[in-house]
């Protein structure tokens, strides 16, 4: 490695340096005002590090204000749009990237051009919609609007194209027919079987 390679490395990786210091100090500015005595947050002297470490602060958060409250419906708000985005978006995008059917490619432009319409757009009909069925002030007026994500969908087809050719063969399918034409419920769903791992012994 020449020298003037190796500055260019080290002039990158300074820079690079730089830039994640630049990214973390706000973050880092913020775990300290949380960890100071309330005499030293607003002080009109700037201090990075405070001078004794007040855990009790994070005592007073948990015990006397709504921050318990807050954690709680941020996880239920974000389990179950998590929740519906996996039953619904990733058998439809295992769908969109491996089967072949008729309205295919008008389903694909439709995701398309629904990545394209802002969020903003359908919030007032979202809420007229919302308070036409009484759903103001709940948990399901913040996972509704969220469960048929085109992004969700299209993110999720993109990884399902990963996927090896033997995961998306058609022997489900074909089990499928079988077990119709013998008198099983037609009404039954095939999924494709994942393919089976040779020993290496």
């Amino acid at each position: 490695m020449t020298a003037r390679r190796l500055l260019g490395r080290l002039v990158s990786l300074a820079l690079l340096l730089l830039g994640a210091a630049f990214i973390l100090l706000p973050f880092v500015w913020m775990l300290s005002l949380s960890l100071k005595p309330d005499d030293e947050i607003f002080a009109p002297v700037v201090r990075l590090l405070p001078s004794h470490l007040e855990w009790s602060n994070f005592v007073t958060a948990m015990t006397k204000t709504d921050v318990p409250l807050f954690l709680w419906n941020g996880l239920i708000v974000v389990g179950g749009i998590l929740f519906f985005q996996m039953l619904f978006a990733v058998p439809c995008s295992f769908a969109l990237a491996h089967r072949c059917f008729r309205v295919r490619p008008l389903i694909f432009a439709l995701v398309l051009g629904a990545l394209l319409v802002p969020f903003q757009v359908a919030v007032i009909p979202v809420f007229l919609g919302l308070a036409k069925v009484h759903l103001l002030n709940t948990y399901w007026a913040l996972i509704l609007p969220f469960m048929p994500s085109a992004f969700g969908l299209f993110f999720s087809g993109r990884l399902s194209r990963s996927f090896p050719p033997s995961f998306s063969k058609p022997r489900g399918w074909t089990d499928c027919r079988r077990r119709k034409s013998s008198g099983v419920s037609p009404f039954r769903w095939c999924f494709p079987r994942p393919p089976r791992l040779r020993s290496s012994r």
